[in-house]
């Protein structure tokens, strides 16, 4: 494990395996994750821990899709600038690689992934 950390990550995603499974390898190479089913709860957490950026899954099983949580943040100043990288499975369709560019996405990560390759994605983006 790396001593060393690289930042704050929140990672939302509602299905418990992929968080669990890739906050393990975020963590493995140094980042101090913290995740989040729900995007309330992101946003809660989001008001008071400050993060380097953020993961979100597009299709989330709540209501409230991962496009609407990265326009509610853009909307606040405190959060417009805030990195942020979509993951999603299945959906890559031209209109939502041209949803997540018009909100600023850092980066667009299609599942399945390896969470050795995720993190390497992830690398090139934030460093």
């Amino acid at each position: 494990m790396n001593s060393e950390s690289k930042g704050r990550v929140l990672l939302l995603d509602d299905d418990e395996a992929i968080t669990m499974l890739f906050g393990a390898e975020l963590t493995r190479v140094g980042w101090k994750v913290t995740a989040a089913e729900k995007p309330n709860v992101a946003f809660k957490f989001m008001t008071q821990i400050k993060f380097d950026f953020v993961i979100v899954d597009i299709n989330l099983n709540c209501g409230v899709d991962g496009f609407q949580f990265v326009r509610s943040l853009r909307m606040n100043q405190k959060f417009e600038n805030m990195p942020v990288i979509f993951l999603t499975a299945g959906s890559n369709s031209d209109h939502d690689v041209t949803r997540a560019k018009f909100l600023r996405a850092s980066d667009f990560v299609l599942k399945p992934i390896t969470p050795a390759n995720f993190v390497a994605r992830i690398q090139e983006v934030v460093g």
